[in-house]
């Protein structure tokens, strides 16, 4: 039977582990900032943005939601031979079918370059991102396989390899030989072949490859539908890049990519990391008569490390800017924190979509998605060619919002959600409370207002204790970690 210590420790365990190695599996793009702001124009930075879209959503529809299907087929299984199969499986069909697929959309780089980036001349960008698409997208699924297994510290190996390997053709390509938007993409396809070799031909090996036509045809009815769902969802986080570049230009879209990647943070180095192995978790503890406590507990600890994140970035990103960029790139600080609280309601659909996939109604998340695309197009044909980028941040936040409401609302009809919307409301309000002491501060020394500013951040989980969000339990836990530091990480990783 599942209890929420032990359920607790495993999702903090793991996850601990998985924010860490996507930390680092992304934060090369991160510590390039400093050297892309001043060897690449935010126009270049606009052109890498919109090649990456542009392979994104190429890839949402050549994967054919095999990736997802993966976890899902896993599990119906108990013995290692039909487990194993379903990863073979999986990684095979996909190469297959992504490798036709890409031959024959290659055949478009010309038209492609000419109507995203204005110029057949960069119709190579696109072949290269093409080549980089397919052994990244096989990566990612010997990723999902160590996830699968539980084996987070391999993750975290292979994630810090690729860091020091991406890091490394970055700094020579751009910097050293200055390539410009070429070397960027050609670190990445160097560093996508290479991980391609070490990581998923000894899964292969081990999983003794081989193909399973029915359990190929179970995966892809079951991942079909996600296509036009992960369109849709495509739709609503990247279209508005599309829409800039439009109605106001490269410059200005590279400004607006860069406030996003900020914007993105809580996402990506909290939301992201646990879901990795939330959506392991939960297929195997649902049916248990107490997983709505454990689950609604997890769920709040979340919402806790997303808000915390997200004010830091929000009150810290000024500041940050000017330190780490080039002047032409600080306007990007007006659009993170609205791009915050947008990725913070995003993070809830993690939560509240459990239903549809425990009962495999992923129909309507393709309900869902597309109409919450279409929403997304009216809201940035109108608000952006009036506000510009403004209007962008306020139709990410309008759809994201529509979608966690009708996410809950379905969701919770499939599978009873459970959560105490009072803690909530008490994170919030703290975290809102704190950015507004910070926005009216101005020093003029920009380490001393860093300094101060990262000091009022950390008052956030002393705040929620004197406005009574912990329980009597989490209180008790503090005090006996303040009194014994290594309380917290032994509980933690006990097993």
């Amino acid at each position: 039977m599942a209890d929420f210590k032990t359920e607790t420790k495993a999702v903090a365990r793991h996850s601990s582990v998985y924010m860490l190695a996507t930390i680092l599996n992304k934060v090369v793009s991160f510590l390039m900032i400093p050297i892309y702001t001043r060897f690449l124009v935010p126009s270049d930075y606009g052109v890498i943005e919109l090649l990456g879209l542009t392979t994104d959503v190429i890839g949402m529809v050549i994967s054919v939601g095999i990736a997802g299907a993966m976890y899902r087929f896993y599990f119906d299984y108990d013995n290692d031979k039909d487990r194993n199969e379903v990863i073979s499986t999986a990684i095979l069909s996909f190469g297959a079918i992504a490798l036709v697929s890409l031959g024959a959309i290659s055949l478009s780089s010309n038209f492609l370059a000419l109507k995203i980036l204005n110029s057949e001349k960069y119709y190579y960008y696109f072949l290269i991102a093409f080549c980089s698409l397919w052994f990244n997208t096989i990566v990612q699924m010997g990723y999902s396989y160590l996830r699968i297994k539980e084996k987070s510290i391999q993750y975290l190996i292979y994630s810090l390899c690729r860091l020091i390997l991406g890091l490394s053709l970055n700094i020579y390509l751009v910097a050293i030989i200055e390539m410009g938007v070429m070397g960027v993409l050609l670190s990445t396809l160097i560093g996508s072949i290479t991980f391609s070799i070490f990581l998923v031909i000894p899964i292969l090996i081990k999983v003794r490859a081989r193909f399973s036509l029915p359990k190929c045809k179970k995966m892809l009815k079951y991942g079909a539908p996600l296509i036009p769902t992960n369109l849709a969802a495509f739709v609503v986080h990247a279209s508005d890049r599309f829409f800039i570049n439009h109605y106001v230009g490269l410059a200005d879209t590279g400004i607006y990519s860069l406030g996003y990647k900020f914007g993105n943070l809580p996402n990506n180095f909290i939301a992201a990391p646990f879901m990795q192995i939330w959506e392991v978790r939960f297929f195997k503890w649902y049916k248990d008569k107490n997983a709505h406590i454990i689950f609604g507990r997890i769920f709040t600890y979340l919402c806790f490390l997303t808000f915390f994140v997200g004010l830091g970035i929000s009150i810290l990103i000024k500041d940050a800017l000017v330190i780490i960029s080039d002047s032409s790139y600080w306007s990007a600080y007006k659009i993170v924190p609205i791009i915050i609280i947008s990725y913070i309601v995003f993070s809830f659909q993690y939560y509240f979509n459990m239903g549809i996939y425990i009962t495999k109604k992923t129909k309507y998340l393709a309900y869902i998605n597309m109409s919450n695309a279409g929403l997304n197009i009216i809201l940035n044909f109108v608000l952006i060619s009036r506000y510009g980028i403004w209007g962008a941040a306020f139709a990410t936040l309008a759809c994201f919002t529509y979608k966690v409401i009708i996410t809950y609302y379905i969701g919770n009809k499939l599978y009873k959600i459970s959560f105490v919307a009072g803690r909530i409301l008490k994170l919030a309000f703290v975290a809102v409370i704190l950015y507004f002491v910070c926005h009216y501060i101005s020093i003029d020394v920009v380490y001393v207002s860093l300094l101060l500013k990262f000091g009022i951040a950390c008052l956030f989980p002393i705040v929620l204790y004197l406005v009574g969000f912990y329980t009597l339990g989490e209180k008790a836990i503090l005090r006996r970690f303040f009194k014994e530091p290594r309380f917290a990480l032994t509980e933690i990783w006990a097993k």
